[in-house]
């Protein structure tokens, strides 16, 4: 080698060891302080470890709160922490990020070994929709552990063979606060609670389920935790119908509740959604009264509430009797609530399987392994036996074994009474019964009847009619749902009722009819009632294939603090409820008229059929509607006939309206034959009927609307009617005498329409006889505030074209009247207003015009012409498109200003 070849390769060489030297140097710098975290860093922490410095392997850190593990949690790259023996925690980690789980685990080294982290107070995990994962930590806390609020899928949480001992919290949950939604995952697994306490829900785990949410205790032992409230072990809230709680080949033992609902083990409050219990051991769990379910309490919310428990064991749990509070204490090892009837639990939605008992006590023997409160204890029984709902290993003819019952019981949720019963309230679930035949009718007597399976004859009353049709059917012969009707005399009047279902969940039958003692259309007899002002819940509810018929009875009204119909029809699918009335009377109770409190709705409506026969209805004051009609899930037809509505004043604020109906496509509301509205006063559109018509069909004839007032902004005192292009009216032969819009000194708007206001979208061109029939109509002493329509008043694209076209084609007819289209004399009496112009009710008085102006006000001729030299085939309108003869010009089209016999 030459020596300029040598000199320039000792400075190559040179070069590259500086380079090398500086890249090092660097490398080390970034890694120092910790530079380089965001690419994925394992931080370490142990005793032997100090806060200052960079927490990695040969840097290892000391506490949990130090600047580059809080700094660095939630960078978007892998991130793990590991526990080298042991270390602590006395701030908030909040964890946000869901790229990547944050993960603390124990140290490698040691393999299966447990860390531990010392929670003290005012330490948490916060994990705010991010990801976590804990693998062999043992924590030990002076406060809780976890804090997850997850909302969406990529948030997945995992405790994986960890020990949390002695935690403590004054508020929510002892160790883990789980709120999970949006199909967010939490997985616990193999781990331990120890001691774990709170004082209001969930000694070990609170955990709240939406929309999706899924929540895993797999392995798990719960062990010495207890509450003050609700849950000593767990406590669980599942939402929606796609969540879903498990817990699997678990053990809740020694858990206990003291002061709250109960739940010594689990409380479980269901309202829509799955839980699971399989394969799992509950042991010497107890709840204190008032508690209820020493094992576990569960409230099933809904027809959508999923409750399976399979292959678990109770043994020696309990309810405890209180000194200070001895009320409730059902249900030694299992206590249940079931809101709704027992026909609707199938082993689709309500599964015990394979049970074992052992040991377990209530306070007075009231279930001392399964106790459920539900509308009819026996029908729920019943349900559960022939559906093969529970099976329990180790026993003898279950549903039919008289040792068993004081291990299986229930109680009606009328008798319930904040849990202060007499023992005789509580019943067997499984008792051996003797059908009873299908009665008709039955007989309700709430003076000197009883409830009782075999009641119903004449000279053995049932006291209630909730009662009656909340009989399972399995227990009555010769009863066919499909085709029998319950028919029901009511003997006295009750005070009793309210909550009354009719539908195909039923547990007797959806298919009703209720009459008072002697009736018959002759009125020689005593309407019966249903006194319910006091009474928060609709009398009647109908719903899916529902039909319920009332002949000849009386009803108030209910407590006017509450906003329910005293009598709701709902329909949300293709089935069809039913609801007749006849010869009924309603009448508000005297005591409940008051400056303060004001009466709501009799009838809500909202798709099936209706019909209202001879019936009068009286003397309400209301803030709602008397009846109010409406289609949001189905079509609905409702008939009104020969029935009289009098004396119904407005209360304000928001004021009601006699009938409120919203008729959309293929609805229609018929009123007829001789109905009458008399005497009415209020403040809004329509006091007497307002309808919002969408493509649906009004039907008013021979009918009667006298002194029914509305005041200012209120439109059209006796009819407000908005109608789109696509809806028909017909209002045929009804008189309307003194009905008067009233004059509003503080608001002044509107007021148009003494007796009718209609709010029309149809054009002109559209106007027919098969969509807009007002004939042979009389009027008399009607008034609208200025008299701006005394009769009728239409907003329209064009009153001048809407008066033309209802003139032309003779749409409305008043009787004694001939010259309604051409004599001024009526200006005020038919009025209209442009769309355009309408501006909420204010505007210039001059903006109203009367309907007919352009028929009175001008005079058309229509000339032809004939010529010999013509042509048939022309229009006759001018010389040079002159005709041949007469027959054609008479057999032109007229044109449309030319009103015939005018």
């Amino acid at each position: 080698m030459n020596k300029q070849n040598h000199h320039q390769h000792n400075h190559s060489f040179i070069q590259n060891n500086i380079l090398h030297l500086i890249l090092f140097t660097l490398i080390v710098y970034h890694t120092s302080f910790g530079i380089f975290d965001v690419y994925g860093t394992d931080y370490y922490v142990g005793t032997s470890g100090d806060d200052g410095q960079t927490c990695l392997e040969s840097n290892a850190c000391e506490t949990l709160d130090a600047d580059n593990i809080k700094n660095n949690i939630n960078v978007d790259a892998p991130y793990t922490v590991i526990v080298m023996d042991q270390t602590t925690l006395s701030s908030e980690l909040q964890i946000t990020q869901t790229s990547s789980p944050r993960t603390f685990t124990n140290n490698p080294l040691t393999q299966t070994a447990q860390s531990v982290i010392q929670i003290y107070n005012g330490g948490l995990f916060f994990c705010l929709s991010g990801s976590i994962i804990f693998q062999r930590i043992n924590f030990t806390m002076e406060a809780g552990v976890l804090q997850a609020s997850a909302g969406s899928p990529s948030s997945q949480y995992e405790i994986q063979s960890c020990n949390f001992i002695q935690s403590k919290s004054t508020s929510n949950s002892g160790a883990l606060y789980i709120s999970l939604s949006n199909e967010a995952q939490f997985t616990i697994e193999n781990s331990q609670f120890y001691t774990c306490t709170s004082q209001n829900y969930g000694g070990a785990i609170n955990s709240y389920s939406y929309s999706g949410g899924k929540l895993t205790i797999k392995g798990v032992l719960i062990e010495n935790c207890s509450v003050q409230q609700s849950g000593g072990g767990i406590y669980v809230q599942i939402h929606e119908d796609d969540t879903l709680v498990e817990i699997i080949n678990t053990t809740i033992s020694n858990c206990q509740s003291f002061i709250g609902l109960g739940g010594g083990g689990i409380f479980a409050s269901i309202i829509e959604g799955t839980l699971n219990i399989e394969d799992s051991i509950f042991d010497s769990c107890n709840s204190t009264q008032p508690g209820r379910g020493g094992g576990i309490n569960i409230r099933r919310e809904s027809n959508n509430a999923k409750l399976f428990i399979s292959n678990t064991s109770f043994i020696n749990c309990k309810t405890i009797a209180s000194d200070s509070e001895q009320s409730y204490g059902w249900g030694g090892a299992i206590f249940l609530i079931i809101y709704h009837s027992g026909i609707s639990i199938t082993q689709s939605n309500f599964l015990m399987t394979n049970l074992i008992f052992s040991g377990c006590e209530a306070i007075n023997q009231i279930g001392n392994n399964i106790h459920i409160i539900s509308p009819n204890t026996e029908g729920t029984g019943l349900w559960i036996k022939f559906r093969n709902l529970l099976t329990v290993n180790n026993t003898v003819n279950l549903y039919e074994n008289e040792l068993y019952a004081n291990d299986y019981m229930g109680i009606d949720n009328t008798k319930v009474n904040y849990g202060y019963t007499q023992l005789s309230d509580h019943t067997p679930l499984f008792t051996l019964f003797v059908a009873q035949p299908f009665i008709n009718p039955y007989y309700i007597d709430p003076e000197s009847g009883s409830d009782i399976i075999s009641c119903g004859e004449i000279t053995n009353p049932c006291k209630m009619v909730n009662y009656l049709l909340n009989i399972n059917e399995m227990s009555i012969s010769g009863f066919d749902r499909d085709t029998d009707t319950i028919n029901i005399i009511l003997m006295n009047s009750t005070s009793r009722e309210e909550d009354i279902l009719i539908s195909t969940l039923s547990s007797f039958g959806h298919k009703v009819k209720i009459q008072s003692n002697g009736y018959n259309q002759s009125n020689n007899y005593v309407k019966q009632s249903f006194l319910t002002f006091e009474k928060n819940q609709s009398l009647f509810t109908i719903t899916d294939s529902g039909q319920l018929e009332l002949l000849g009875l009386h009803f108030d009204n209910l407590n006017p603090n509450y906003e329910q119909p005293l009598i709701a029809v709902s329909s949300n699918d293709n089935q069809i409820p039913i609801l007749k009335v006849t010869d009924c009377e309603f009448s508000q109770d005297p005591y409940s008229f008051s400056s303060t409190f004001t009466f709501r709705g009799i009838i809500s409506i909202n798709g099936g059929k209706l019909m209202i026969n001879r019936t009068k209805i009286e003397n309400y004051e209301l803030s709602n509607d008397i009846i109010q009609m409406q289609s949001t899930y189905q079509t609905y037809q409702i008939e009104i006939i020969n029935s009289t509505f009098e004396n119904i004043q407005n209360s304000p604020p928001g004021g009601g309206i006699v009938i409120r109906a919203d008729i959309e496509t293929e609805s229609s509301l018929k009123i007829s034959q001789q109905c009458s509205f008399i005497d009415f006063s209020g403040s809004n559109n329509g006091k007497t009927i307002y309808c919002t018509i969408t493509g649906g069909v009004l039907i008013i004839e021979d009918s009667t609307f006298n002194t029914c007032n509305c005041t200012q902004p209120g439109a059209g005192a006796a009819l407000a009617i908005i109608q789109d292009s696509q809806s028909k009216i017909f209002l045929r032969n009804t008189s309307f005498i003194n009905c008067k819009t009233i004059m509003n000194s503080q608001y002044d708007s509107y007021g148009w329409g003494g007796a009718i206001f209609i709010q029309s979208s149809v054009s002109s061109n559209d106007l027919s006889y098969s969509n807009f029939q007002m004939t042979d109509l009389i009027f008399s002493g009607c008034e609208a505030v200025n008299q701006r329509g005394n009769n009728i008043h239409i907003v329209s694209p064009d009153t001048h074209l809407t008066g033309l076209a209802i003139a032309v084609l003779g749409l409305l007819t008043v009787n004694g009247i001939n010259d309604l289209y051409t004599s001024q004399s009526y200006q005020n009496d038919y009025m209209g207003i442009n769309q355009s112009l309408e501006n909420y009710g204010w505007n210039d008085p001059d903006n109203h015009e009367p309907l007919f102006i352009e028929v009175y006000s001008q005079n058309f001729e229509a000339q032809y012409y004939i010529d010999s030299s013509g042509q048939d085939t022309n229009n006759c309108l001018s010389t040079s498109t002159a005709c041949v003869t007469f027959n054609h010009t008479l057999s032109l089209t007229l044109p449309p200003e030319f009103v015939q016999d005018l």
